[in-house]
């Protein structure tokens, strides 16, 4: 009967260690997870603050790459122009997204209000700008700041990411937006 009653007693030890190790595990994975955010957050800045309401104008996810996903296109109204915001996924390898500079050709309705006679002839304006990431909240976003826009009608917008080697999977489509109005 002693020993029915050890043998009962180490089960209930054993099932209870295995518990203890599950949720220290479970803990453990939780703050790795914590930290890792953290380290993110820390690693990009915030954005900061702005007074004018966004404007979204894209919000199908494209993928540059597979490790790199756009969410979503907004701009607002500055002092001297308008500041566009890119918003990645959380899945964008960040650290490779800062390797590249992202190209917007934008497409006027009216052509003429273009100002070079290179763009006029082309028919869209080029605006380039490295991807210097910065943090939304927990959301990666990458700023192109105070462009100068001498038209109110965009036929659309289209975009790639482009580095010294390159654009960035130059046989995927580039993103595109639908046509929208200033």
């Amino acid at each position: 009967m002693k020993k029915l009653i050890l043998v009962g007693l180490l089960l209930v030890g054993f099932a209870c260690k295995n518990t203890d190790k599950a949720e220290i595990e479970t803990e453990a994975t939780t703050q790795n997870d914590t930290k890792t955010e953290e380290i993110v957050e820390k690693k990009y800045p915030q954005l900061p603050e702005f007074t004018n309401e966004v404007t979204f104008i894209h919000y199908d996810e494209h993928s540059f790459s597979d490790d790199i996903t756009c969410g979503e296109i907004g701009l607002f109204k500055t002092q001297t122009g308008y500041n566009f915001l890119v918003y990645f996924t959380k899945s964008t390898n960040l650290d490779e997204l800062s390797n590249y500079n992202l190209i917007f050709m934008i497409y006027p309705e009216d052509k003429s209000k273009l100002e070079s006679e290179k763009d006029r002839q082309r028919g869209f304006e080029l605006i380039s700008a490295k991807c210097y990431v910065m943090m939304d909240g927990k959301t990666p976003v990458v700023l192109i700041p105070d462009v100068n826009l001498n038209y109110k009608k965009i036929e659309k917008i289209r975009s790639y990411l482009h580095n010294k080697n390159g654009i960035l999977n130059p046989e995927k489509p580039k993103l595109s937006t639908e046509p929208f109005e200033l």
